[in-house]
């Protein structure tokens, strides 16, 4: 039996990098990180390279988190919205898809905001989203 891709679904190789970023697995995450690194990607190196720059710009404020400064100004966003309702989500995923798909913005834009849609997208999936995390 083969099985379609569903439109608009999240690639696996990303769906399990927000999963293991979500749960915390830091060695699981470097790993898929490193997988997608290695990944060709249609849409050309700039579009890449911003992609894997938003990922690895989640990556380091989760993992960090504990070292910012207890009242960082302003707070990444990462953590801002990570616990947000599904109306604010899901307004942020339309914005996101608006920058990734804009003709103003270069490549590199386009995929560092498409990397922001997807894991909202991820948060949306309720299967998926952490049921507590704590944030400052």
């Amino acid at each position: 039996m083969i099985r379609k891709k569903r439109v608009g679904s999240i690639p696996k190789v990303l769906r399990l990098f927000f999963l293991c970023l979500n749960e915390r697995k830091w060695k699981d995450v470097e790993v898929t990180m490193k997988s997608i690194q290695i990944c060709k990607m249609s849409k050309g190196e700039e579009w890449k390279r911003g992609n894997i720059n938003a990922l690895n710009g989640m990556l380091i404020a989760l993992r960090h988190k504990h070292s910012l400064p207890q009242y960082s100004i302003p707070k990444p966003f990462i953590l801002q919205i990570i616990n947000s309702s599904p109306t604010r989500l899901k307004k942020l995923k339309k914005l996101f898809l608006g920058q990734s798909c804009g003709i103003r913005n270069t490549d590199y834009d386009k995929g560092y905001y498409n990397a922001w849609h997807e894991y909202i997208k991820f948060l949306l999936d309720e299967k998926h989203r952490p049921d507590q995390i704590v944030t400052f």
